[in-house]
C-alpha cells in the first residue's frame, strides 16, 4: 500500500478497520463488543416475521447458510417492487466519477456521456426518494437475518442504487472509475452485511456478481495481508471450482452477503445492469 493511501485511509478515520477489520477473530470481538451497545431486542427475535415482501424467507436458515457461505438466497423482490424502482432509475438524476455534477440517466443511458465519455457506472442520486426502496430497506426479514447475523443492531445503512454500462472500456479504465472487477474482499469496516437485487436481468453477459463460497473463513494467513485484492489465478489456485459462484438470475433476484468473502463485477458485455445494494453495518 502507497503512502498517498495509507494518509488517505488514516484521514477517513478507515485506517484501523483497514489493518484490522480482515481477521475473523477481531470481527467476531466487534460484534460481541457491538452486541452491548446495539443490542438485539430478544422478544423480537422469537417472533413470527411475516414480512409482506419476502414472505418466502426463512430468517433462522438464511442466517445459517450466511455463517456457511457467505451468501444466503430466496430474497427475492415482487415485480411491483422492481418496477416501481426501475422507474425511479430511470427518471433519476445519476453521478459517475466519468463527468461533473448531476446528470439525467437518459442522457447517459447508452454508457457515454454527449461529450463522448465512456462510463463504466453511474449511481442514482438519493435513492430513499424511492418508496419502493423505502419498503425494502424497512423489511422486517432483511434487517432481522442481518441483525441476527451480525449479532446486533447495525447503527448504519448505506443504500445504492446503480447502472452498470456496456462499454469497450479497458480494465484499468474500468478500475479508474472504481468498478471493481477483480477478486477483492471488503474491509471498509469492522463487520457488514450486504443485500444485493438484481433489478434488471442478469447473467455472465450483462454483469453478474461472482463470489467465493466459503472464503469469508477460509483464507491463507499470508492472505490477511497486505492487499486486499486477488487475481483470478490466485483464486482458481486456492479454491474449488465449485465453490466460485456466478450469480445469475431475473429482474427481482436477490441476495444477502458477507462481503468478507472473495468477489468481484463482472462486467456488462451486452445489457446494462441496474442494482440495488444494502450494506448494513
Amino acid at each position: 500500500m502507497n503512502v498517498r493511501r495509507i494518509l488517505s485511509l488514516a484521514q477517513s478515520g478507515a485506517l484501523l478497520p483497514y489493518a484490522l477489520g480482515r481477521f475473523a477473530t477481531i470481527r467476531r470481538l466487534y460484534s460481541r463488543l457491538n452486541g452491548l451497545r446495539y443490542p438485539l431486542d430478544r422478544r423480537q427475535n422469537k417472533l413470527a416475521i411475516n414480512d409482506p415482501i419476502f414472505p418466502q424467507v426463512d430468517v433462522s436458515q438464511a442466517v445459517q447458510e450466511l455463517r456457511r457461505d457467505a451468501v444466503a438466497f430466496r430474497f427475492d423482490l415482487p415485480a411491483a417492487i422492481v418496477n416501481e424502482i426501475c422507474t425511479f432509475a430511470r427518471e433519476g438524476l445519476c453521478k459517475s466519477s466519468g463527468f461533473q455534477g448531476h446528470r439525467p440517466f437518459l442522457e447517459i443511458e447508452s454508457g457515454q456521456t454527449a461529450e463522448g465519455q465512456r462510463l463504466a457506472m453511474a449511481e442514482v442520486i438519493q435513492p430513499l426518494d424511492c418508496a419502493a426502496i423505502r419498503k425494502v430497506v424497512e423489511s422486517q426479514a432483511l434487517r432481522q437475518t442481518c441483525m441476527r447475523y451480525l449479532g446486533y443492531q447495525p447503527p448504519k445503512a448505506d443504500i445504492r442504487l446503480f447502472w452498470s454500462f456496456v462499454s469497450n472500456l479497458t480494465e484499468n479504465e474500468r478500475r479508474q472509475q472504481f468498478q471493481t472487477i477483480d477478486y477483492h474482499v471488503d474491509i471498509h469496516d469492522f463487520n457488514f452485511c450486504y443485500a444485493h437485487f438484481y433489478l434488471t436481468d442478469t447473467d455472465a453477459r450483462s454483469g453478474a456478481h461472482v463470489m467465493v463460497r466459503g472464503s469469508h473463513t477460509r483464507k491463507p494467513l499470508a492472505w490477511l495481508i497486505g492487499s486486499a485484492r486477488k487475481s483470478d489465478a490466485q483464486i482458481a489456485g486456492r479454491y474449488a471450482q465449485e465453490d466460485v459462484l456466478t450469480i445469475e438470475g431475473p429482474a427481482g433476484t436477490g441476495f444477502l452477503e458477507d462481503t468478507s468473502c472473495y468477489h468481484k463485477a463482472l462486467p456488462p458485455l451486452e445489457n446494462k445492469r441496474l442494482l440495488l445494494q444494502i450494506r448494513y453495518h
